[in-house]
């Protein structure tokens, strides 16, 4: 069964279990033997010579099911428990336990242990594997014996050779990795055998017989130091590892031995660890080993893993397991020791209890990638437990998205597949034994294993995973366009290896510009012609594609009523519930066009005439059926054209027609009851309710019941003589004509509806009267109209014959009139209930004679009415920036059209308690502490003030966008990210921002957002300097919230700046923001980072465990722990950090103790 997790991260006991172990039915039966022999041994024992034991760390889910089992508890127990060393040792609590799916240590750099590193991890990260174009670069036989596998180091690749006769002969040879020329060889003065590989740390070669262990000279091949080993019957050795200056060594007679690196002293030797030769495992002072230990109360072997303290060889635990014939080394992930025998288990690295347990695994070697677990015959998802892939990959190495593999000859996999990227099996005659590779550097070495001839092949290729093939892709929607139209021609798909050059010709004529500048190119069409694409790639390829455009004057629309909605432009509106008739126009007669094929978007489906289903070879109709957006997509035959003619209808908005609204019932006249007509209703509909509001806000009142009539212009020009949009000939009436578009359909009925109020008001519409009416309802209908107007002369403004510039010379009249004497008093003269004449109401009314106030407004002077305040909307808006509450005087906010020229008459209350506490049109207001505020703002005239209420809601700080972090460094060819973030906002739903890369040295790569929006448009400019971003309907949570993360790729070493400018931001809470620092900027440093060397002078120069760029190993024992801090810390000031980009662990592109602060929280 599959490893199933419990709540306290163990492992549910299985239905079936022997030895703590689930098993098959085929599996029970082939072990009954085995449970015979047991039963014996029991008999053996008095009831009471088994105590009680010890049962820390046993193995989770070890129970018994029958009651063979449950007399053998005892017994079983005892074979499978841990014990522990009496030596009194401080336990490590500080040892990172590992779950499944994290990720895994993996080696750096070269190859200098047999199993790539002190973690048995065989495992290489950030090294260069050959892709393409691989051969054998060499080869090298060796005499009759055995040959060892390989290690590397630089361009030196070390291996041990033995002879295989009664006086055996043996020697440590170093070859040229790059050429296969001998550098040199070390042969012991004593005939003696040396099977295992060696190892090659800070220039020294250590390698051990059955007798001794070497330090041998990497350079010269001289012996520095050699040592006595002291192990009774115990000729067979592990392969050495290194870590830490101490070399550890395993041999077959279960005992396991330490020396010191530079020396070669002995430090300990511990015993009773199993027998085998598997090479221990070292991570965080812990040395772990693997072997069969025997019970010798029971007579039998089991698998055993025993934990050491690597700095005297005391026994810290050892969990004996209920399996047998376990070879391989324990391997350690995150500091937690791994084994795999029959099973996989992974230990606590501090108790050795099982953490989990798979027992439905194939093969004997163990690997681990970030996502998988790889058995070399099957890959296990490390997070669902499900097989990925099986495969006979016999203990590949793994080397990032690559497995090397010897399975059959020499190949590099895919590891996510197991798919073969290549393999190479001529040339290579004898059989490999897969676990002797070695990876580094783009070069992959073995050895061929058994007696006789051995053979070192080394294999060699091209290194470069960045290199795509060029391909030029060139799309348009249509090779035969409309004549006249613009197409659009893109290059989104084509391939190259870097940044691609982009060339656009037209009948071989180089265009230019910002409509051909990229990757896209726009181009009108009005004959036949040729467009060509040129791009060229980094590496100076170059390919071309062509596409020829031929003009087909043939077009598509719908009909309603026989009358094509769209006028051939593919934009309209349109009625839900309605059937529309496609159309085709063709501007060449006697040409032979047929429709073969209909596709439609959007709420709508395709129906005949008839009602139908539409025949797909014909002409068809479409259905709307709900309100939304619609479009066609039409391929045509067309006679003279070699290929299909596609047309569209772009986008058709559905809308529905409602034959009542509240307060409005609609009535179409008889002699314009059309489609279009319907349409102007419908879109009427959506407005109503908004302008009803506004114009209720500056009346008295309206009907109860208006009365819509849509008009063509012959009826309009019948009843009025005029062109105008629209008129109120009735109290409850508004006449509508569609001549001058629907898109004014809005201020037209704005318009009318003041009229429409008037006629409510009594207001006077005869002779002199009916400028000020018709300047009301031209005031209402544009409340933010701004810029200077024509004054004419008294008697030419009080002749009012209809005309356009008299209606806005009345508007702005009137403006003065609402500047000077207020609402209430500008709309008591209108309701002019005394009947009297202008002049003689004007006086009555306000006080003032109507000659004076109107030279004043046309003298323009001091004086002017105007000057005061302009626009006055009803209820005054203003908004908060975190700081200051402001009125907004811009035309954009509608509630003033002009700048305030006398702030003391606006007044603003905080409390709500009807008092004022604050005066002028910008005020300071920070209130103690964050909340929901009802802010007040009054504007007082003489006789009346016009307030305005709004909620402000106050966070700790003003919405602000930071781009974080504020400082990067990238590596050349490498990639950072960096988050774009909005502080003090409840959520976001929708935002638009604009990201832009100064100068060279860094582009943008990818623009990955947050919150899954329902509608995003993130567009990156073709050089990657550019990029937008537009996002609706996301769901953003958080304060700050995190808009995006924008990935940089480095390209050459350059000093730059990255500046994202926020254009819009809506909160969760249907809240628009006024972003108040719009634009953030991050700098970003484009280094070569140089490789370290020995920092510390411990003769291990420093390394990059996770491949990132940045060098945390600092002393380089392959742990990043406190030392690697101390270290850093210590040498800040060295030539070796000072400056050096790879030990820049916040990016903020220098080496400070903020990253020595950094890498301490790291760890």
């Amino acid at each position: 069964m599959k490893l199933r997790r419990t709540r306290n991260g163990t492992v549910d006991p299985p239905a079936t279990c022997w030895f703590g172990q689930s098993v098959s039915q085929n599996d029970l039966l082939t072990r009954i033997g085995l449970a015979v022999l047991l039963i014996v041994a029991v008999l053996a024992f008095t009831a009471g010579a088994v105590g009680a034991v010890d049962s820390v760390g046993t193995e989770t889910g070890s129970s018994a099911n029958s009651p063979v089992a449950s007399d053998l508890s005892s017994t079983i127990s005892q074979a499978t428990h841990n014990t522990t060393n009496t030596t009194s040792i401080e336990t490590d609590t500080t040892t990172s336990v590992e779950t499944v799916g994290t990720t895994p240590y993996r080696a750096s750099g070269g190859w200098p242990m047999r199993n790539g590193d002190a973690k048995n991890t065989k495992s290489t990260h950030n090294t260069s594997v050959p892709v393409r174009d691989v051969d054998i670069a060499w080869s090298e036989t060796l005499p009759d014996g055995t040959v060892s596998a390989p290690v590397m180091d630089g361009d030196t690749l070390y291996v041990s050779w033995s002879e295989q006769t009664t006086d055996p002969n043996s020697a440590v040879i170093a070859f040229d990795a790059q050429t296969g020329t001998e550098q040199w060889r070390f042969t012991p003065e004593s005939q003696e055998s040396i099977p295992a590989a060696p190892a090659i740390v800070d220039n020294r070669v250590v390698a051990v017989s059955g007798e001794y262990i070497y330090g041998i000279d990497a350079e010269t091949g001289e012996l520095d130091w050699k040592t006595e080993i002291y192990v009774y019957n115990s000729r067979a050795i592990s392969a050495p590892v290194i870590d830490n200056g101490t070399i550890y060594v395993k041999e077959s007679g279960g005992t396991a031995s330490a020396f010191d690196f530079e020396t070669g002293t002995k430090l300990w030797q511990a015993s009773n660890l199993g027998s085998g030769t598997a090479s221990p495992s070292v991570t965080n002072e812990t040395v772990y080993t693997a072997g069969a230990c025997r019970d010798p109360e029971i007579g039998f072997s089991f698998d055993c893993v025993t934990a050491l303290y690597a700095t005297n060889g005391s026994q810290r635990w050892q969990h004996q397991t209920s399996m047998q014939g376990g070879e391989s080394p324990p391997v350690i992930v995150n500091g937690t020791p791994h084994f795999i025998s029959e099973d996989i288990l992974a230990f606590d690295p501090t108790t050795g209890d099982t953490l989990w347990r798979n027992n439905e695994t194939r093969g004997t070697s163990l690997r681990f990638t970030e996502e998988l677990l790889i058995t070399g015959h099957e890959a296990i998802d490390r997070d669902t437990n499900e097989t990925v892939w099986e495969a006979n990959l016999d203990n590949p190495v793994v080397a990032d998205e690559y497995l090397i593999s010897t399975a059959s000859g020499v190949g590099v996999y895919f590891t996510a597949s197991a798919d073969p990227l290549w393999t190479l099996s001529d040339g290579i005659d004898e059989q490999i034994d897969a676990p002797r590779v070695a990876v580094a550097n783009g070069t992959i070495a073995f050895s061929t294993t058994g007696y006789g001839q051995q053979t070192i092949y080394v294999v060699e290729g091209e290194t470069d995973r960045s290199v795509t093939p060029i391909n030029v892709s060139l799309d348009t929607e249509t090779h035969y366009p409309t004549p006249g139209s613009t197409v659009e021609l893109n290059a989104t798909n084509s391939s190259g290896t870097g940044t691609l050059t982009y060339r656009w010709f037209r009948n071989g004529t180089r265009l230019s510009g910002d409509t051909c500048d990229g990757v896209t190119c726009q181009i009108d069409v009005e004959s036949t012609q040729t467009l060509t694409l040129e791009i060229q790639d980094a590496q100076g390829r170059t390919d071309t594609a062509s596409v020829t455009l031929r003009p087909v004057a043939v077009d598509i629309g719908l009909k309603a009523n026989e009358t094509y909605l769209t006028n051939f432009t593919h934009e309209d509106t349109a009625l839900a519930d309605s059937t529309l008739t496609l159309g085709v126009r063709d501007r060449e007669p006697n040409r032979s066009v047929e429709i073969r094929d209909i596709r439609v978007a959007g709420p709508a489906r395709l129906v005949d005439p008839n009602g139908g289903d539409a025949n797909m070879d014909g002409a068809g109709s479409v259905y709307l059926e709900d309100t939304g957006n619609v479009s066609l997509r039409v391929t045509l035959a067309v006679e003279g054209a070699d290929g299909p003619v596609e047309r569209r209808v772009s986008q058709v908005e559905v809308i529905r027609l409602h034959e009542s609204l509240e307060h409005y019932e609609f009535e179409f006249s008889d002699e314009a009851d059309g489609y279009e007509e319907r349409v102007a209703i419908a879109l009427l509909q959506q407005e109503l309710p908004t302008a009803y509001q506004v114009i209720k806000q500056r009346t008295d009142t309206l009907p109860d019941t208006v009365e819509f009539q849509i008009q063509t212009p012959e009826q309009v020009r019948d009843v009025l003589d005029l062109r105008r949009g629209g008129y109120a000939s009735q109290p409850n009436e508004i006449g509508i004509h569609t001549e001058q578009g629907l898109s004014r359909l809005e201020s037209i009925t704005r318009h009318e509806l003041v009229h429409l109020a008037g006629y409510e008001m009594d207001a006077e519409t005869d002779g002199e009267w009916n400028f000020l009416f018709e300047g009301h309802a031209v005031y209402e209908q544009y409340p933010a109209r701004q810029g200077p107007v024509e004054k004419p002369p008294q008697e030419a403004l009080l002749n009012w014959n209809q005309t356009g510039q008299e209606y806005t010379q009345a508007g702005v009249f009137m403006e003065a009139m609402f500047a000077e004497y207020g609402r209430e008093t500008t709309l008591r003269l209108l309701r002019n209930s005394e009947g009297t004449d202008l002049e003689q109401e004007f006086e009555r009314v306000t006080g003032d004679s109507f000659d004076a106030f109107y030279d004043r407004w046309l003298s323009g002077s001091a004086d002017d009415p105007m000057n005061q305040w302009a626009g006055i909307d009803l209820k005054p808006m203003f908004y908060y920036d975190g700081e200051h509450l402001r009125v907004e005087n811009s035309e954009g906010y509608g509630p003033f059209s002009r700048q305030i020229h006398n702030p003391d008459q606006i007044q603003w209350d905080f409390t709500g308690n009807g008092e004022y506490d604050a005066t002028g049109d910008t005020v300071e207001w920070t209130p103690d502490d964050p909340g929901t505020y009802d802010i007040t703002v009054a504007v007082e005239s003489d006789e009346s003030v016009i307030t305005g209420t709004q909620s402000i809601t106050v966070r700790s700080t003003g919405v602000a966008v930071t781009t974080t972090p504020d400082h990067v460094s990238v590596a050349s060819n490498r990639t950072t990210t960096v988050d774009v973030t909005v502080t003090d906002v409840s959520g976001v739903t929708s935002h638009s921002f604009d990201l832009s890369v100064a100068g060279n040295g860094v582009a943008i790569q990818q623009v990955e957002l947050a919150g899954q929006p329902g509608r995003e448009n993130v567009t990156i400019g073709p050089n990657g300097h550019k990029a937008s971003v537009d996002v609706a309907l996301a769901d953003i949570t958080g304060d700050p919230a995190t808009l995006a993360t924008v990935t940089l790729q480095g390209t050459t070493p350059n000093s730059t700046i990255l500046t994202a400018t926020v254009d819009s931001l809506e909160g969760t809470d249907g809240r628009t923001y006024s972003v108040a620092d719009a634009e953030a900027t991050t700098e970003v440093t484009i280094v070569e980072r140089s490789t370290p060397g020995d920092v510390t002078g411990n003769g291990h120069p420093a390394t990059d465990p996770d491949g990132d760029g940045v060098y945390e190993d600092i002393d380089g024992d392959g742990t990043v722990d406190i030392f690697d801090v101390q270290a850093l810390f210590s040498n800040l000031d060295s030539t070796a950090v000072s400056g050096n980009a790879a030990f820049d662990i916040d990016g903020d592109g220098r080496v400070s103790v903020f990253d020595v602060q950094l890498l301490f929280r790291q760890i």
